[in-house]
């Protein structure tokens, strides 16, 4: 989407957003059902696809939009969009049927509303990080299949999977699983062998990442007086006396099943408007009922202001971060493809890390590199 100069603007420039279908002259039935039709249609495509409406209204006027008259094609555009079939897959969440291509239009407009109404460019990254996050990462898995289908198998079922020792996939976060995936739609046309091989090593570089965490927090917890250490213990002893009881608590499992299935795309779109406006705040009225229970009010109130604080920045530095062990993966990786071609090993004695990766990929990371149990000599590469 071409950028637009948006600065200044003046109150003369606004517009009410729901004032456009009065203009365009539109009587269907929907727009004389509903005159807040449109705000409607933005909250709920919003709420689907991840993007805080907030960044887009007036302070301390939750109803008011920041929309201009020069946004009018755009917001037109939205409209449409948003009654299309593909639209009403998305506030199904339903993100395969509503398309990576319509998905990236949708965010692009939001983006653009955002920038147009002054919105810094870091908070737009982050915002576009956390759609790609909510839509499950349709619009980059979109990218590389319309380049090729050769990742298919490895994006279903290799890449991401569950490690039964980290609690994320693969001991990867959020920012990794986007960070390797905006790669892979750059070089969608690398050969599959390095690509399965830089992942590799990006996992490997993940793995290294947790073990020194783990190793921190063990010097840190050895650094600890007697008194620190009980109350460490008793803090993580709270933590999951809160998730047992969330677990126990059979309206709050209910309450999340439901979510669930709203979030795989499966029920109707006046279910899920249902759930927004009820459920879910039953939900947080639970949890916070939890927690008082469980931490105290004291408690509680100290964690929510920890955790609030400078949450765009750890988001963009966890990318950031990504992003360069994903350069230090492919080093590694390239290194020690050209070191195995020079010294090729026999399928019985191939390593432990070359025998994870054909476990998980039924190939050699280096194949022309593997030299048969029937055969004599090195092979000549």
């Amino acid at each position: 989407m071409a950028k637009q100069t948006v600065k200044p603007y003046t109150e003369e420039d606004r517009m009410d957003i729901n004032d456009i279908l009065v203009d365009m002259g539109r009587k269907d039935e929907d727009s004389n059902s509903n005159k807040n039709l449109i705000s409607d249609m933005l909250r709920e495509n919003a709420e689907a696809i991840g993007f805080d409406l907030t960044l887009i209204k007036e302070k301390g006027v939750t109803s008011r939009y920041i929309i201009f008259k020069s946004d009018y094609g755009l917001i037109i555009s939205f409209y449409e969009m948003a009654k299309s079939g593909m639209g009403k897959c998305l506030r199904r969440y339903d993100y395969e049927g509503a398309g990576g291509k319509f998905v990236e239009e949708m965010m692009d407009i939001l983006l653009t509303l955002a920038r147009h109404a002054g919105v810094k460019r870091e908070t737009l990254e982050a915002q576009k990080h956390k759609m790609h996050e909510a839509t499950r990462y349709v619009v980059m898995i979109s990218a590389i299949q319309r380049q090729t289908h050769k990742f298919d198998q490895d994006l279903a079922e290799h890449f991401f999977i569950l490690d039964d020792g980290w609690p994320e996939d693969d001991g990867m976060d959020e920012a990794d699983r986007q960070a390797f995936l905006e790669y892979l739609s750059w070089n969608a046309d690398a050969p599959v062998e390095d690509i399965r091989g830089i992942y590799w090593f990006f996992k490997l570089e993940k793995e290294h990442d947790d073990y020194m965490e783990l190793k921190r927090t063990g010097q840190f917890l050895r650094g600890l007086s007697e008194d620190g250490l009980k109350m460490t213990e008793e803090r993580i002893g709270k933590r999951l006396e809160f998730e047992t009881a969330l677990r126990d608590n059979p309206e709050y499992m209910e309450l999340v099943q439901k979510r669930e299935d709203m979030y795989d795309g499966k029920g109707n779109l006046k279910n899920k408007y249902h759930s927004n406006k009820e459920d879910f705040p039953r939900m947080m009225d639970i949890m916070a009922e939890t927690a008082d229970s469980v931490f105290g009010q004291d408690d509680t109130a100290e964690e929510d202001g920890a955790s609030s604080k400078s949450e765009e920045d750890d988001e963009e530095v966890r990318y950031r971060r990504s992003r360069v062990q994903i350069h230090f993966a492919i080093q590694k990786y390239v290194l020690f493809r050209d070191y195995r071609r020079r010294n090729p090993v026999t399928e019985e004695n191939l390593p432990i890390l070359e025998t994870e990766f054909h476990q998980r990929f039924g190939c050699y990371m280096v194949p022309e590199a593997i030299i048969s149990g029937e055969s004599e000599g090195k092979i000549t590469l």
